[in-house]
């Protein structure tokens, strides 16, 4: 199993072990060998002690934690551009994906001008992932590779998370979704290993 997919199975433990006995069994899965089932499987086996999967469970809970108000942050930031680039109010941006306009509906002659800076975002927030290490440069140039056309589609509302009936709105930096599906550079960049 990949690093990161690691990562996210564990994060799933911790969101489960916080929910309680009806998301352990809902996470758990039908057959009973989801992440909860893994992690309670460790203590049983004596790999981990309670108190040791406690203990994983509260990090994971604050990595995720932090990982949500890095997104929320994200989110905020990708407003504000989308408004300052088209010269509107974040409200009025706010209000067209409740609408479910499409970025391209709100940018109207503007989204050529708006994808070049939504595609600026996503590589710059691609870059800080390479300079914090949590992505190697080769990464980076695999993503930023397919950040214009991931933009364009998110802007014009094609496909994906955020796209056909979310008008594109919630489109995260490389128009994949702030919430992380989908190879959002954000995302990965906190989910990849590491630089060696």
């Amino acid at each position: 199993m990949k690093l990161h997919k690691r990562a996210v199975a564990i994060g799933s433990v911790a969101a489960v072990l916080t929910l309680g006995t009806a998301g352990l069994v809902a996470a758990a899965g039908v057959q009973g060998n989801g992440p909860a089932s893994a992690l309670s499987g460790l203590v049983s086996d004596g790999t981990l002690t309670q108190a040791q999967a406690d203990k994983v469970a509260e990090a994971l809970k604050a990595q995720r934690d932090a990982m949500h108000k890095e997104r929320q942050a994200d989110r905020a930031e990708m407003e504000a551009l989308v408004a300052k680039t088209l010269g509107i109010s974040e409200a009025d941006v706010q209000q067209a994906h409740k609408d479910g306009k499409s970025l391209a509906d709100l940018a109207g002659d503007k989204r050529d001008e708006l994808v070049a800076a939504m595609v600026a975002f996503a590589n710059a927030k691609i870059d800080e992932g390479v300079k914090e290490g949590k992505l190697t440069q080769a990464q980076a140039d695999k993503m930023k590779a397919n950040t214009q056309k991931r933009v364009e589609n998110r802007v014009d509302g094609k496909g994906g998370p955020g796209g056909k009936g979310h008008g594109g709105m919630r489109g995260g930096p490389d128009g994949a979704g702030f919430d992380g599906p989908d190879g959002d550079p954000a995302a990965d960049a906190g989910a990849a290993s590491p630089a060696a």
